[in-house]
């Protein structure tokens, strides 16, 4: 076999398959202007967060352990709320969270319609409670917990809209 043919199969068996593999195998400097560009946040940490059943996790909790950790810590360690749009969307985001980023919350507000029938019962705490225990039921189901005082309800009148937010994020799973 030609030399030549033997070292270019040996670099690229030598070469990393994957784009992530390939990526990290990038000089440091280089590594970390391409992680600051590309994943550039925009202050996302210092806007409320709204939780929606049509959003995907962003694209920097996808690209390793580290880079998802630390950004669980920009999102989830906040002193302002997280919306909800609704209880159903709250348990299913939960439910998708690890443990370990459930433990970093501090406040899920969920903000959910009152119908006027429940209006006219002035039955806002009893629905809340009921939103509340179905979001306990689904995190035991699944052996899944959060800290006592985490979540916090807002029972809006038909009258009223959630509250306007700039950003939306996530509700699937990361793996």
């Amino acid at each position: 076999m030609d030399p030549l043919v033997q070292i270019a199969e040996s670099i690229l068996r030598a070469t990393p398959k994957t784009f992530p593999q390939r990526v990290h195998n990038l000089p440091p400097e280089l590594f970390d202007q391409i992680l600051e560009h590309t994943f550039a946040l925009d202050n996302i940490a210092e806007e409320p967060l709204r939780i929606d059943a049509k959003q995907q996790i962003p694209n920097i909790m996808k690209v390793n352990s580290q880079t998802r950790n630390a950004m669980a810590q920009q999102l989830y360690q906040r002193d302002e709320p997280i919306y909800c749009a609704n209880h159903e969307v709250a348990a299913d985001w939960l439910l998708s969270l690890p443990q370990k980023h459930r433990d970093m919350l501090r406040e899920v507000r969920i903000e959910s319609p009152l119908n006027e029938s429940a209006q006219r019962l002035d039955s806002g705490n009893l629905v809340a409670k009921m939103q509340w225990g179905y979001i306990m039921r689904e995190l035991i189901a699944h052996d899944a917990h959060i800290d006592e005082g985490i979540l916090s309800f807002k029972i809006l009148a038909p009258a009223e809209k959630p509250r306007a937010v700039r950003k939306t994020v996530w509700t699937s799973d990361v793996s």
